[in-house]
């Protein structure tokens, strides 16, 4: 049986199960050696620092005194700007499992969409398009028989619509493309990723190769062109399942492995879905808390630290990595983590840039943006 392990992501498309991971490098002969080169370039840092902020000094005073403000080297990115408007609204799950319309500012309920939305299982995804329609996945047992469905339903409050058998849908930012994951509750067949054309009423399927890997966790780039979704083996007892993450180019060919690339993410990251055009989202797990980080979807390399948050967040699985709990509004400035908090959900609000997060509302599970 093959081993699924970071440097062959590949075959946790292919096979049926995966192996253990490859151990690494000792972590404690690392810290050592860490340690040792921090003492000798302490006395370099010093000195450096020291000539630093005298040229520093020089620098500012003459800027100050021609009356021009200094320019940063670093140039800020444009998502980030302070000038994109915070989205009104919400779409939420609570706890009492309603899907809800709700203030993003304090979380006051403005209206309730549907009810009774997977009360015997399941863990909905909520999604709502520019043309304000929400779409959210429903698990059930109906006489007996799990189910899987793809719903939606006005904005503005209305009758519920069927839209598809399957799970964790996801509308495109230019609210042309609806994509879901195939429903396999009772069929032992490779799961698939579908993707339907809300004008004409197309789907493209893309499948992959083994019934026993898990797909979860769907994010569209900003372009409307890729999508992103987490691959699970299947747990077996003495292994650890390792997730990986994909990026599928919805215009390639329908076989799931041959249209999707992995993202190459270090020990310790999880990917979290997309922010912006050139920036991805990751999760770094520390004791008592979340870290948030920028990465390049191409290599996986963290390029900026986005914040902290003192609360675990609420997967769904262990092992399935963090999407549906961290979601960027379409500016990229504005997330939503959806955090444990004591026993049945915190919602926050995080503003890139800001100190902490704000604190929405408690008693919600999952959460989406309102264009």
């Amino acid at each position: 049986m093959a081993s699924v392990t970071a440097d062959n992501p590949v075959t946790l498309l292919q096979v049926q199960a995966s192996g253990p991971s490859t151990a690494g490098p000792d972590p404690q002969a690392l810290f050592e050696e860490a340690r040792r080169r921090r003492r000798r370039r302490q006395w370099w840092i010093c000195l450096i620092s020291a000539g630093v902020l005298m040229v520093t000094t020089v620098a500012v005073a003459v800027v100050w005194s021609s009356g021009q403000p200094p320019r940063s080297s670093i140039k800020s990115s444009s998502t980030d700007s302070a000038t994109s408007p915070l989205p009104a609204e919400m779409v939420v799950w609570t706890d009492h499992f309603q899907v809800e319309v709700v203030s993003s500012r304090d979380g006051h309920r403005i209206r309730t969409l549907a009810s009774s939305v997977a009360e015997n299982r399941g863990n909905p995804t909520l999604s709502a398009s520019r043309s304000h329609i929400v779409y959210f996945d429903n698990a059930f047992n109906q006489a007996g028989v799990p189910s899987e469905r793809i719903m939606s339903v006005p904005l503005s409050g209305g009758s519920l619509t069927a839209v598809a058998r399957g799970r964790n849908p996801a509308v495109s930012p230019n609210g042309l493309f609806l994509a879901y994951i195939s429903d396999s509750d009772l069929a032992f067949t490779a799961q698939a990723i579908l993707v339907r054309d809300l004008r004409t009423g197309s789907t493209r399927q893309f499948v992959g190769q083994s019934p026993e890997v898990d797909l979860r966790s769907l994010s569209w780039s900003p372009d409307s062109r890729s999508l992103s979704f987490t691959a699970v083996p299947p747990w077996q007892p003495g292994q650890t399942p390792k997730a990986v993450s994909w990026i599928l180019d919805t215009q390639g060919p329908s076989n799931l492995l041959s249209a999707s690339r992995p993202i190459p993410l270090r020990s310790g990251i999880t990917w979290a879905g997309y922010r912006t055009s050139t920036q991805g989202m990751g999760v770094v797990n520390q004791q008592g808390g979340t870290e948030l980080v920028g990465l390049d979807p191409r290599t996986g390399r963290v390029v900026k630290h986005l914040g902290l948050l003192r609360e675990t967040l609420a997967t769904a699985n262990g092992y399935d990595g963090t999407e549906g709990t961290v979601v960027s509004d379409p500016s990229g400035r504005y997330l939503i983590l959806a955090a444990n908090g004591t026993g049945s959900g915190r919602l926050y609000r995080f503003t890139v840039g800001a100190a902490v997060p704000a604190r929405v509302t408690d008693r919600v599970l999952r959460a989406a943006w309102v264009p």
